[in-house]
């Protein structure tokens, strides 16, 4: 048997919170290319770099740190200068990773927030090894030709779901076919060739083989393990702001399929606490009764977790989602106003999302509400219609998280800015690279600073609102975490600041001393 193939999904330079559970798209890519014959390994490089420094003391200077000033990165990606700040971190890095016994690496990536860490070890690797280093996942499917263009050591990317054109590229040994295999970019006579996704009908499914991983890193303090699972890529909405849809090749599993997957996840792991990861697990009101349906029918006793969207539901399925195990749910509302709604192209009413708030406070079902801060032309009055609606349902909602207004690159926004009333001034690769905000923007009627600073007074407006409610309420919290520790650390956390000794300290025993006093944690941004 010759060497392996690695597929990682890579560490990440963020410091906010994720859900301590395996990635499944790496599980989904191994299973798939072992049932195909390839001998692969997995690194879930994010979760094993974060379990390294758990173990490191909080101040060591042996801590992986994946935060650079964005001149040492530039000067390291595109000029080829080292620095001994790189080089350190690389190494720690290096030396968690057998190099030498893969024929390809693979890099899965799901957030802008592994970018940087994927690009350097991608660059290091190719340097000391004699390997293929292969790109894929949704973050790079949205900026792949862009990405390939101004790195050669990437010798492929694959746009879209990329499981049988790995499997095609892999065991492909006439170098010539290249543009038979769907989503593939790759280069031919110093030209750079995209070929287009391609629609597969005859999909076949299978049960993600959960142990290629070593699964005692997803255990958390109760001893307890959250599989995640995947039903559905199907998202049916085309919000404004979002470019989830565009790479898609949409795929949905029979719920026959998902209660064998199920009972066999209880079995074989010993667990039954599951996080649904599709995009919005009701992609219409009949798909989530049949699904809670299923579940409740089979006699499948497990308790789950989804991201959900407020316009396909009603009360009534609330009830059955509780039955069926619902025990938390993540969802993305984004603003209380109807105005600003109907510009983000989000089928909501308002009026029906205080119902289907207080029905699952009602049915103990946990609830995380997502809102944007500095919405494009989004005035005070519209602004304030959130902070009205967030002060009289408040105590229904367990965590409201505040994320700041960023244009994604393919978005109905992006492709019609004069639309949505501002101006694109231009795309900075090193800053998507950073994980920053990659293409600068104006309002039509402002300037680049005038619309930053209209930004980031919206989003100190929710964040002061979302204090009041979620810490202020309770006295003894508020004495613990007045608003400017609150502010601190959630800034740091939004704009993943370079290493700080006094931030881990701060970070580290007051996240302790919250979840163990109070059941929750407020920094899940």
């Amino acid at each position: 048997m010759g060497k392996k193939i690695l597929l990682m999904f890579p560490p990440s330079i963020r410091n906010s919170y994720r859900m301590n559970s395996p990635p499944l798209g790496l599980i989904e890519l191994g299973t798939y290319l072992e049932k195909n014959k390839i001998n692969v390994q997995l690194l879930d490089f994010f979760s094993l770099v974060r379990r390294y420094n758990e173990k490191e003391c909080i101040i060591s200077d042996k801590k992986i740190n994946l935060s650079f000033d964005k001149k040492i990165v530039s000067n390291y990606l595109f000029k080829d200068k080292n620095h001994k700040k790189i080089s350190k971190q690389v190494n720690l890095l290096l030396n968690l990773i057998k190099h030498k016994n893969y024929s390809s690496i693979v890099f899965s990536i799901s957030y802008h927030s592994q970018i940087l860490s994927s690009f350097i070890l991608a660059k290091e690797l190719k340097k000391i090894a004699n390997v293929k280093i292969i790109f894929g996942g949704q973050v790079i499917s949205n900026f792949g030709l862009l990405l390939f263009n101004k790195f050669p050591f990437i010798d492929f990317i694959i746009k879209g779901d990329g499981k049988i054109s790995l499997v095609q590229l892999l065991k492909n040994k006439n170098k010539k076919n290249y543009a038979k295999i769907g989503g593939l970019i790759y280069r031919k006579n110093n030209k750079i060739v995209e070929n287009k996704i391609k629609s597969y009908k005859n999909i076949e499914f299978f049960h993600p083989k959960y142990d290629l991983l070593d699964l005692s890193l997803y255990y958390d303090e109760h001893k307890k393990l959250t599989i995640p699972y995947q039903i559905s890529n199907l998202c049916p909405f085309n919000c404004s702001f979002c470019s989830y849809h565009v790479n898609n090749c949409l795929i949905s599993k029979p719920f026959s399929i998902m209660i064998k997957d199920l009972k066999l996840i209880i079995n074989k792991y010993n667990t039954n606490d599951i996080f649904f990861l599709d995009s919005t697990l009701n992609v219409s009101l009949k798909f989530l009764n049949e699904f809670c349906d299923s579940i409740i029918q089979n006699g499948v006793r497990i308790k789950w977790k989804a991201l959900i969207s407020i316009s396909n539901l009603n009360v009534e399925v609330i009830s059955k989602m509780k039955l069926a195990g619902c025990r938390f749910l993540f969802i993305g509302i984004e603003s209380f106003s109807e105005l600003t709604l109907k510009k983000m192209n989000k089928n909501i009413k308002i009026n029906k999302v205080g119902r289907i708030i207080r029905a699952c406070n009602k049915n103990k079902i946990k609830i995380i509400i997502s809102l944007i801060a500095g919405f494009p032309n989004e005035n005070i009055k519209e602004l304030n219609k959130t902070i009205d609606f967030i002060k009289i349902y408040s105590k229904y909602i367990d965590i409201l998280r505040i994320q700041r207004f960023s244009l994604d690159y393919n978005s109905t926004m992006f492709l019609n800015p004069k639309k949505f009333g501002f101006k694109i001034l231009g795309c900075d690769v090193l800053n998507l690279i950073l994980n920053k905000d990659f293409i600068k923007y104006r309002l039509l009627n402002n300037s680049l600073e005038e619309t930053l600073k209209i930004k980031e007074n919206s989003f100190k407006t929710l964040l002061r609102t979302s204090y009041k409610y979620n810490v202020k309420r309770n006295f003894f919290l508020s004495i613990l975490v007045p608003f400017f520790i609150y502010k601190f650390i959630l800034d740091h956390m939004n704009n993943d600041s370079p290493y700080n000794k006094t931030y881990d300290l701060v970070i580290y025993f007051i996240k302790k001393f919250i979840n163990k006093f109070f059941g929750k944690d407020l920094f899940l941004y």
